[in-house]
């Protein structure tokens, strides 16, 4: 038996649609239970699963970037890029994006709460399609 991180729960896949232009947006914090001096309670991984774009939905050289962000606290009024550019779509070949998937192990100092941010650098719309980040242990 491997020794990889497979374990899943529903409560810990969240999804989001991604932005519609030049903007970010973010899924729904997930609660790691990590206590506020780094009691990590068991080694975590998250999984980042980015959809294929067509070209009218991330232009050729336009990117799309995802970063994990944590917070202390649910709201993330102090969120940081705890894994920044962890995952960067880009249009090419008049063809848009590839789907990809992106698989990291969380840090030792990671926050309580987690969350994915995905940011387009282009105008088009990109809101018919998901990116979905799970935590599996």
């Amino acid at each position: 038996m491997g020794n990889g991180r497979n374990m899943k729960d529903a409560s810990l896949i969240k999804s989001v649609a991604l932005p519609d232009g030049a903007a970010a947006v973010v899924t729904d914090g997930i609660d790691t239970m990590n206590g506020p001096n780094g009691d990590f309670v068991a080694p975590m991984e998250c999984i980042i699963t980015a959809p294929a774009l067509a070209v009218v939905e991330l232009a050729n050289g336009e990117t799309i970037i995802y970063d994990i962000q944590d917070d202390a606290n649910s709201g993330f009024t102090l969120a940081r890029n705890v894994v920044p550019s962890v995952l960067t779509q880009t249009g090419a070949g008049g063809a848009g994006a590839a789907a990809a998937t992106k698989r990291v192990a969380l840090p030792s100092d990671v926050q309580r709460y987690v969350r994915l941010k995905a940011t387009n650098s282009d105008t088009l719309d990109a809101s018919g399609e998901d990116a979905i980040f799970e935590v599996v242990w």
